[in-house]
């Protein structure tokens, strides 16, 4: 299943997507994941919900950007996965 939508929203540096089905449950358990994980992301819009990153442009560097990406796809596995298994069980 697609575990981000195909749209990519933003401004600037600002930018949000919506995961999963887009449910205010569903983009919870992904931003409580992430935080666990050491990533700060925020929930924003409603029907769909949207994760958004705001990224500090001037303080980043390339390699910041890759481990927030990987941080980011295995989060997202693992929170689909976790869903997966309480609707089985």
């Amino acid at each position: 299943p697609a575990l981000i939508g195909d749209t990519l929203h933003g401004v600037g540096t600002m930018m949000a997507f919506s995961v999963l089905d887009g449910s205010a449950d569903k983009t919870r358990a992904l931003l409580n994941a992430l935080f666990d994980n050491g990533v700060i992301a925020f929930v924003c819009g409603g029907g769909p919900y949207r994760v958004r990153f705001l990224p500090p442009a001037a303080a980043m560097r390339v390699e910041d950007v890759d481990t927030v990406c990987d941080i980011l796809e295995s989060t997202l596995v693992q929170v689909d996965q976790e869903l997966a298994c309480k609707q089985e069980g």
